[in-house]
């Protein structure tokens, strides 16, 4: 973005001119589902038959050509199945158009997994509409893989004539493993994307364009390039806007670029999308965003959610961006963990003479470095009634533009009202002419110049508890008493609602922040939490109530003595279908005695994590109520051991957070619990962490647990350690039963290492199983730390992880890393481990270390490529001052091997030193792909 605007600014100058009138506003058509089409021919594809057909069921054609080729292409009603269970090569490139009341639709048939085109990499795109109208592409597996980058994407549909084409739809696809360009380059990420509408540039032949495209609940993961993109053909500007363009309840991970970007679109509408872990290999400029918008005029961003974005550049969740006009809206969003914040304004970078207006309103940001940047100034903004909560961060006031990842800065012409600012102790904002604050609440800042400031705790019911979803935060919502009710600016034109739905009036004074309904009275729905009664109140008899300086937090906790002890209470009151959240804090006297906190009697299994520390730790468990349960039964209990037990700070509240689906998921109960075992045992030796693991003897071994609760259509991701104690013996973790087929990640290596395994449930599946299996050799095997999340593991903000951005120079700030020694280069010479480039350290004490963001109390675990030229040398990742002692891991292999350490951070630690160094030897050593994880 910033990069490609200095590239772009003088090829658009001219075009800017023209780029002032735009056609009016076109109303959207609306998108609900036809029930009818009027009847076409049906053509069938089984690229598993041994001969090729005449296309009907009974003898399909058996490869994509065939539909390519039909003679006169295809018709109103017509159709193309494609047979599930199957896998075509090539791609997909059918002529012809629908109607809009019998479009041609692109299907599965038959019974199994969706399936699959696979492009590789040999054509653009593995599905390609060109210059047709009303088209639906549906219910297919689509990818496009290759070794190296080249302009590439999944599905495209593109416009290149004189034409205005109509009604394209594209839905309930799983689009993945596209090698398109991962680079800023106008025509490179820009044209790249595992969905993408394309229309002609303004430089291009061509004055056509789409009208009514849909694109509507596509699952975009593993992409080397943006996930979905609309875009003129040249990457930059175009007078043939897209008209009524949808893009809803998409699902974006781990693209290495952007997750959205639309562009070359009137009056756009994109929400209730979600993306996470996106820009880990945003190569060359890196300037990018989660979802954004640059040359496209109205566009309403409203219902999304974004994380963890990876640190480059921007990094920020949004972004109203270069050669826009109109008005450009963000509303009802959530974004979290993103390495550069919330948004960015660059609509005036490089002094473009455009007139957007950028609305902000009613979003939740948590957890990010910077809140707002200006990379331009002149438009106005209108920044209104979000919550910035990132309390671990100081926020300075340097009055510097873009690069810096602790500042927030608006425009000379903001006016920033009724939000709330919660930053570390010290934190300021800016203040200059033109920019006016007005009815904000101020939490660990220095208030501004705020004729109406509110200064304290907002009082929020349970601020940064917000997981993957947007249904995770209620804990935004404000308690009775809170200082931000009713105490905002009156707007008039606010849009109507709050994040919640609650009606926000255009006379009366509004709270301040996203929540506008009334204070909530008691949001902890555990009664006597922290015991600070100096009774046990509502829990039962089973442990006593102290004062003897063992209380997590105030003056009292629970005290369990002995074994099969402990205290509970059933809460009443609940919602029946609803997801709820208990967590606590424990500890025990002497390690390796085991307590577990809890909850059952909640109409479904019952769930519990254990605890087997001699600290206090937190361990929280979600839950789903029945259909007709309205109580849960809470607990902490005693599961082993005589020693004494405390227990504190229970919260039980509506919503669910990030979570660990296994039950039992290091062994820490001290045995199997919820595991069934095969020749298996849980034992107190050769842990990955904690006190218990679980070991394998023999070569049939094997455990596994089904879990419960899980969403249909979902990625999720199963991680565990496991080890071999024989050379040439292997072990698999892996998973099946989730409604698509077994996959596994096999583990030979003698010391711990980690297994991942993504997988996403079938359209109606709520129930996975996942093991950890002996799958050759007859000696013994352990693992431990076996976790099951939904989505993508978190990861920390690790910047230019892969060292795509090609050198040290004058990119300093995008290439993130800081050099120790003179002979350090990032080189493209055949060394690298993926991509073009790695970094090379020749010599003795040489190496190169990143500061990167983390959160405090956490644990990581960071893993690298390495390998030395000459034997017996070696080179090392580590990382230190993180709150703990320096650790690292050595290479000592000549070709590419990959190493982890795990580190867990100190109490007020927000920053961690990651770094490759060679301390000895004279030869030549490589590293590449950083990756760090939340464990």
């Amino acid at each position: 973005m910033l990069k490609l605007k200095l590239r772009l600014a003088v090829c658009f100058a001219l075009a800017l001119l023209a780029f002032q009138l735009f056609a009016p506003t076109v109303g959207f058509i609306p998108s609900g589902a036809q029930t009818a089409y009027a009847a076409g021919t049906g053509y069938y594809i089984d690229c598993s038959a041994a001969v090729n057909g005449s296309g009907t069921m009974a003898s399909p054609w058996n490869a994509l050509v065939s539909a390519n080729n039909k003679s006169g292409g295809f018709g109103p009603g017509d159709a193309i199945y494609l047979k599930k269970g199957t896998a075509c090569s090539g791609n997909l490139t059918p002529t012809g158009s629908g109607t809009s009341t019998s479009p041609i639709i692109i299907d599965s048939y038959g019974t199994g997994v969706p399936p699959i085109i696979n492009g590789g990499g040999s054509t653009e795109a593995a599905v390609y509409l060109l210059n047709v109208s009303y088209w639906t592409v549906q219910n297919l597996e689509v990818t496009n893989d290759a070794s190296l980058e080249a302009q590439r994407s999944g599905i495209l549909a593109e416009v290149t004539d004189n034409n205005t084409y109509y009604g394209i739809t594209i839905k309930n696809n799983n689009v993945h493993n596209v090698k398109g360009i991962s680079n800023g380059a106008a025509t490179g990420r820009y044209s790249s994307a595992g969905i993408l509408v394309r229309v002609p540039g303004i430089s291009q032949s061509g004055t056509g364009h789409f009208e009514n495209v849909l694109v509507d609940s596509n699952n975009v993961h593993d992409v080397t390039c943006m996930g979905i993109s609309s875009t003129a053909g040249n990457g930059g500007l175009t007078n043939n806007y897209i008209k009524s363009l949808i893009v809803q309840n998409n699902n974006i991970q781990s693209a290495q670029a952007d997750a959205i970007f639309v562009g070359a679109a009137d009056s756009p509408l994109i929400q209730y999308n979600s993306a996470y872990d996106t820009g880990f290999q945003a190569a060359s400029s890196g300037s990018i965003a989660q979802m954004w918008s640059a040359a496209a005029k109205s566009p309403t961003y409203q219902y999304n959610e974004t994380a963890r974005i990876l640190k480059t550049q921007d990094s920020e969740a949004w972004d109203c961006d270069w050669a826009m006009s109109g008005t450009c809206t963000y509303q009802y969003n959530y974004s979290h963990d993103n390495a550069g914040g919330f948004f960015l304004n660059c609509a005036r970078c490089d002094n473009q003479p455009n007139s957007t207006i950028e609305v902000l309103r009613y979003n939740i940001n948590q957890g990010s470095s910077r809140f707002i940047n200006a990379g331009g100034n002149g438009n106005r903004q209108l920044i209104y009634n979000n919550v910035f909560y990132s309390p671990n961060q100081v926020f300075a006031n340097n009055n510097t533009q873009g690069l810096d990842f602790n500042n927030i800065h608006f425009t000379n012409n903001a006016a920033v009202s009724n939000n709330i600012f919660v930053g570390a102790a010290g934190s300021v904002l800016e203040q200059k002419t033109g920019l006016v604050y007005d009815s904000n609440l101020y939490y660990g800042f220095t208030a501004p110049t705020d004729a109406h400031a509110v200064t304290g705790d907002p009082m929020f019911v349970n601020p940064g508890s917000g997981g993957d979803g947007r249904n995770t935060v209620d804990g935004y919502q404000l308690l009775t008493g809170s200082p931000a009710i009713g105490t905002g600016a009156v707007i008039a034109s606010n849009g109507g609602l709050d994040y919640w739905g609650n009606t926000v009036s255009a006379t009366a004074a509004p709270n301040i922040g996203a929540y506008n309904g009334a204070g909530i009275a008691n949001a902890n729905l555990a009664s006597n939490p922290g015991f600070e009664s100096g009774s046990l109140g509502a829990w039962s008899t089973g442990g006593t109530v102290v004062n003897d300086g063992n209380a997590h937090t105030g003056s009292y906790a629970v005290k369990l003595t002995g074994s099969s002890t402990g205290v509970n209470q059933t809460v009443s009151g609940l919602k029946p279908n609803t997801t709820y959240t208990f967590s606590g804090w424990a500890k025990v006297s002497t390690a390796g005695d085991i307590v577990a906190i809890g909850v059952k009697n909640f109409g479904g299994t019952e769930t519990y994590q254990p605890i087997s520390g001699t600290g206090y730790t937190k361990v929280s468990v979600t839950f789903t109520t029945g259909s007709s349960n309205t109580s849960a039964n809470i607990y902490i209990w005693k599961v082993s051991g005589t020693s004494t037990t405390y227990g504190d700070d229970f919260v039980l509240i509506p919503g669910g957070a990030t979570n660990n689906y296994a039950i039992n998921a290091g062994f820490e109960g001290g045995s199997l619990g919820s595991w069934t075992g095969t020749s298996a045992t849980v034992v107190n030796t050769n842990t990955h962490s904690g006190t218990y693991a679980a070991k394998l003897s023999g070569s049939t071994a094997s455990i596994t647990q089904t879990i419960t609760g899980l969403k249909p259509n979902t990625l999720y991701t199963l991680r565990g350690w496991a080890k071999v104690t024989t050379g040439g013996d292997s072990v698999a973790i892996g998973v099946n039963s989730y409604g698509g087929a077994d996959t596994s990640s096999t583990i030979t290596s003698t010391g711990y290492t980690m297994g991942t395994v993504k997988f996403t449930t079938g359209t109606t599946n709520t129930t996975a199983t996942f093991y950890l299996t002996k799958t050759n050799g007859t000696g013994d095997t352990y693992g431990d730390d076996i976790t099951v999340i939904a989505g993508n593991p978190p990861l920390a903000g690790v910047m230019n992880p892969g060292f795509e951005a090609g050198n040290f120079g004058s990119c300093a700030y995008v290439c993130a890393w800081s050099k120790t020694g003179t002979n350090v280069s990032v080189v493209n010479d055949g060394n690298a481990n993926s991509g073009l480039y790695a970094v090379k350290l020749v010599g003795s004490n040489v190496g190169v270390n990143q500061n990167v963001l983390v959160k405090p109390n956490t644990t990581y675990t960071m893993t690298g490529w390495g390998k030395v030229i000459t034997p017996g040398e070696t080179i090392a990742i580590g990382v230190k001052n993180y709150g703990g002692t320096e650790t690292f891991y050595s290479f000592t292999t000549t070709s590419y091997s990959q190493g982890s350490v795990t580190f867990t951070t100190g109490a007020t630690n927000t920053n961690a030193n990651i770094y490759f160094y060679r301390s000895s030897g004279t030869g030549t050593a490589y590293a590449d792909d950083v990756v760090i994880t939340e464990n």
